[in-house]
């Protein structure tokens, strides 16, 4: 596992999660982070003797990544996320096959901080997730997917009264706000279709071009809060116009 290895910077993990990703070790560790090499034979080390976690074959297609192990509330792996580090592999990400839209990223490490504050900031990535994690804001999750469902805005509500949507700065996250936040006239949007959860929503506007990963390379937790404001359809469309989407529908 990565503790062990701590000397060794000629890992090809290594390198990439702890030099271009600048995260530490201990979170590292915490996160279970680890590499699947190029003969396939680092995830058992790395994975499986310290996550109780097992592939009976593994997959080519993880050979050469950073491991992301995803894991229920409970703490129990339930699949992989890798990010290939290899030059001649098209994927850049490739996930084993689980229920994405019942789980969330890195809940079971952040529940009880997110219990404490009674409010989550949710983003789209894992490394996001991780980074903010080590800026110190504990109270975290990624969606491990491309948007929200019911099932984990119901699964959120059982900790917190506040969702803080923070989407990358591109179309995609302006794609985020209209499903999950705003909504259209023709077609409500998921948090106003379920009001009965009684959350609250807010969002960080991030600069284009920037999702929070990159931010947090040259500003701190304390400037990403100060982006922070309420969820409005006025706000989206001129979040939307700046990224240069169709606001037609408006």
């Amino acid at each position: 596992m990565f503790k062990q290895r701590k000397d060794q910077v000629t890992n090809k993990g290594i390198d990439y999660l702890f030099t271009k990703r600048y995260l530490d070790f201990d979170v590292i560790e915490k996160f279970k982070l680890c590499y699947c090499d190029e003969y396939g034979d680092f995830i058992t080390r790395g994975v499986d003797n310290y996550l109780d976690f097992t592939m009976p074959k593994i997959d080519p297609r993880f050979y050469d990544s950073a491991i992301f192990p995803i894991f229920d509330l409970y703490g129990k792996v339930i699949g992989v996320s890798a990010r290939s580090l290899s030059d001649t592999n098209d994927l850049k990400y490739i996930n084993t096959v689980y229920t994405k839209g019942r789980h969330l990223y890195g809940l079971n490490l952040t529940w009880y901080d997110c219990l404490q504050k009674r409010k989550v900031y949710v983003v789209e990535g894992n490394v996001d997730v991780v980074r903010m994690y080590q800026a110190g804001v504990k109270n975290v999750v990624g969606m491990l997917g491309s948007t929200l469902s019911v099932t984990q805005l119901a699964v959120l509500s059982r900790f917190v009264d506040e969702v803080i949507f923070v989407p990358d700065g591109d179309k995609a996250g302006a794609k985020f706000l209209e499903r999950v936040a705003i909504g259209t006239p023709n077609r409500k949007s998921l948090t106003s279709k379920h009001t009965n959860l009684n959350l609250r929503f807010s969002l960080i506007k991030l600069p284009e071009g920037l999702d929070p990963d990159s931010f947090l390379n040259d500003h701190t937790a304390e400037d990403l809060f100060k982006l922070e404001e309420p969820v409005t359809s006025d706000l989206f469309i001129t979040y939307h116009k700046k990224l240069g989407g169709k606001t037609d529908e408006w």
